[in-house]
């Protein structure tokens, strides 16, 4: 898949439908998925699209609580992939990061 900037919702939500449609290992859906879920997150937080409740991508709503949650978790599905124990490990430190912040 041909890596290119996302720009609109429109966009984020064209290159997650494509990604549920390919035929390839549960690895490759997830990273795809990582990388879809970490840009909706990058412009989420930069204000460049606003949070939209209705749109899904990646299975996560469109608002930055939902996307950290979905990041979280396909970075956790990641780590069940990772050919060594520093990959695991980074990966799941990811995760951390990408969870929500909570008030406790």
């Amino acid at each position: 898949m041909a890596r290119q900037r996302l720009r609109q919702p429109a966009d984020l939500v064209a290159a997650s439908q494509t990604i549920e449609q390919l035929q390839v290992d549960a690895e490759i859906r997830f990273g795809l998925t990582r990388e879809i879920l970490a840009s909706a997150l990058a412009m989420l937080t930069a204000g460049h699209i606003p949070p939209d409740g209705t749109t899904r991508i990646g299975g996560a709503a469109l608002d930055e609580r939902d996307i950290r949650k979905g990041l979280e978790k396909t970075c956790r599905e990641l780590a069940r992939y990772a050919a060594t124990r520093a990959e695991k490990i980074a990966l799941i430190d990811k995760a951390n990061e990408y969870r929500p912040l909570t008030l406790t």
